[in-house]
């Protein structure tokens, strides 16, 4: 049989099929005639790999390998090629020397064959790159095998340091525990070197933590250089005065440069006894039978740590029997130092009823309108058992600020051994009090009022002839009202009026609901409660007039509302000088 080398790339062996049927005939036998083929594997390709750490630092050269596998592709004549953005200088370890190669790199013909080249590169600024290798046919430039990695670059991190965990406060005489901690960064796995140094004034003692054991350290203390590693150290500081102490501590290279500071303070305190607070009432009144629940208490060290947990309460109290019993809280601090006793006062009582008492009594009256909700003038609740219970004081009934009357207020309360105490408040609402002396019909031109605080402006418009009847003399001498025999008048009211409204017009409302309407506002020039109240009678009086047109506009609901708009204006007017007064403008109508 001929034999054919497969290790060529390029050749390819084809199937050898070796018939043996002929053979087969000559057996004594008989057998079935068999063929068997022989198959020859498929050469495998080489393959390229690249050995490149994942980090380097600016400036650091970085170290990598480019290891070859030819496998049925040995001998074949490639070039390497290398490819590498980001780097400033590429160099090639031959023997013992380091050559350096152009960027990007083509290399000469050469026979592929297994092996590992080391080459070496330096970057100038940070980054993410990524290398390749490849191998191509020399005289065909068809690639052959290629691989690729990436690395990533970044900016020098300098080694650094930290004061942690520090114990503050202590008491004075007892150790303060703090930790220094050093990171080494970039400094890492290099031969830097530091040393560090620790003051700490006012401090009697200091030790370092090796191993198990503590060693005592001078003060101020300086380390001798090490290299820099990620480490924690152990350290702890004695005092024997109060106050608050800074710990300095320097983090130096050796050549020399610092490298990180930091500071930090210990409070000292003396060391005083803990203090206990008791929760809740002290005395704490209970009723004949009730169940006592302690409030408990708080404790507070002398660094200020919360030992509440700690408290041990004594004492028993029998709610079956009145008498006065007492509980006693006491608390040591973790360094065995025991507070002073501190206790609770527990009065087991009969159970009396409570009492309310009223702020400005049983009964009270406001005049109508003088605010828009009644304001209650205070009350207070308290009995033996509960102490005070105006908390929980509850109020029923309401008081209408608009509608003259009597209105009743409940105020109830009940303690802790459900015995209940109710009293009640009469409130009065009141008319307002007017002030004006008003008089007068409104016939045929009876006497005006004559309030020396009414001010208001005359009629509007000019008046021309006649005699003034009935008229009014404000103070500053103008008239104001009455009838005009023999004249013209124009229209009385120009504004329509709210509550809280000033001016002419609302002196000249006043005018005509005393004058026309025989009511008695005072004379104030403010739309106060008291015209609101008028207008909303003159309103209901007037009713068809006033109310009924919005009703059939569509505003069913609608009732008196003690403002001055469109047709209580034109009512007024139409009634004071119905001559200058044009017809009523038509409504919008309800959109509901």
């Amino acid at each position: 049989m001929k034999q054919t080398n497969f290790g060529v790339r390029g050749l390819i062996a084809k199937p050898l099929a070796v018939s043996l049927s002929v053979f087969l005939a000559f057996l004594p036998f008989a057998v079935i005639p068999t063929t068997v083929v022989y198959a020859t594997p498929l050469p495998t390709p080489a393959v390229v790999s690249i050995s490149l750490p994942s980090t380097t630092v600016v400036g650091n050269v970085v170290n990598f390998a480019v290891t070859t596998t030819a496998n049925d592709d040995v001998g074949t004549s490639t070039k390497l090629r290398l490819s590498f953005p980001g780097i400033t200088s590429l160099e090639y370890q031959y023997g013992s020397s380091w050559i350096s190669l152009p960027l990007p790199f083509m290399g000469t013909a050469s026979a592929l064959a297994d092996g590992t080249k080391n080459f070496r590169a330096t970057f100038s600024a940070p980054g993410t790159f990524t290398f390749s290798a490849e191998y191509d046919d020399a005289s065909t430039s068809t690639l052959i095998a290629s691989n690729s990695a990436s690395i990533t670059v970044h900016t020098y991190v300098p080694a650094s340091m930290n004061i942690s965990a520090v114990e503050s406060p202590v008491w004075v005489g007892h150790t303060a525990n703090f930790d220094i901690v050093t990171s080494a960064n970039d400094d890492l796995g290099t031969s830097t070197q530091a040393t560090l140094s620790l003051t700490l004034p006012g401090a009697t003692g200091l030790e370092y933590k090796y191993g198990s054991s503590w060693i005592s350290l001078p003060l101020p203390f300086t380390s001798t250089a090490s290299t820099i590693t990620d480490d924690t150290k152990n350290f702890r500081a004695t005092f024997s005065a109060p106050g608050t102490f800074t710990l300095d501590v320097d983090y130096d290279y050796t050549t020399p440069a610092t490298i990180a500071t930091d500071t930090a303070s210990i409070d000292v305190v003396a060391h005083t006894p803990p203090v206990i607070t008791v929760l809740g009432a002290n005395p704490l009144n209970l009723a004949l039978n009730s169940i006592f629940t302690d409030p408990g208490a708080t404790a507070v060290d002398a660094l200020g740590s919360d030992i509440s947990s700690n408290i041990v309460a004594s004492g028993t109290v029998d709610t079956s029997v009145a008498s006065t019993y007492t509980v006693n809280y006491d608390v040591v601090d973790s360094d065995g130092l025991a507070a002073t006793t501190t206790t609770r006062t527990v009065n087991v009582v009969i159970n009396t009823p409570p009492t309310i008492t009223l702020t400005g009594g049983s009964s009270v009256s406001v005049e109508q309108g003088s605010a828009p909700t009644y304001t209650d003038p205070g009350y207070a609740a308290s009995d033996v058992e509960d102490g005070d219970l105006t908390g929980s004081v509850s109020v029923s009934g309401t008081v209408d600020m608009n509608t003259i009357g009597h209105y009743t207020l409940t105020y109830s309360v009940t303690d802790s051994g459900s015995l209940t105490a109710t009293t009640t408040r009469d409130v009065e609402v009141t008319a307002p009090v007017v002030t004006s002396t008003g008089g007068g019909g409104g016939g045929g031109g009876g006497g005006a009022p004559a309030d020396p605080l009414f001010v208001a402006t005359p009629i509007s418009g000019p008046t021309t002839g006649g005699e003034v009847l009935g008229a009014t003399i404000t103070p500053e001498g103008e008239t104001v009202g009455g009838e005009v025999l023999g004249a013209e008048c124009n229209i009385f009211l120009t504004s329509y009026l709210r509550l809280g409204d000033t001016g002419a017009d609302v002196y000249k409302l006043q005018f005509y609901l005393n004058f026309y309407e025989n009511m008695n506002v005072a004379y104030t020039g403010v739309f106060d409660a008291q015209t609101f109240t008028a207008v909303k009678s003159f309103q209901s009086k007037y009713y068809n007039d006033i109310i009924l047109p919005w009703v059939n506009a569509g505003y069913k609901a609608f009732a008196p509302t003690g403002f001055v708009y469109i047709t209580t204006r034109n009512k007024i007017n139409s009634m004071f000088c119905s001559g200058a007064t044009p017809p009523l403008p038509e409504l919008i109508p309800a959109t509901n």
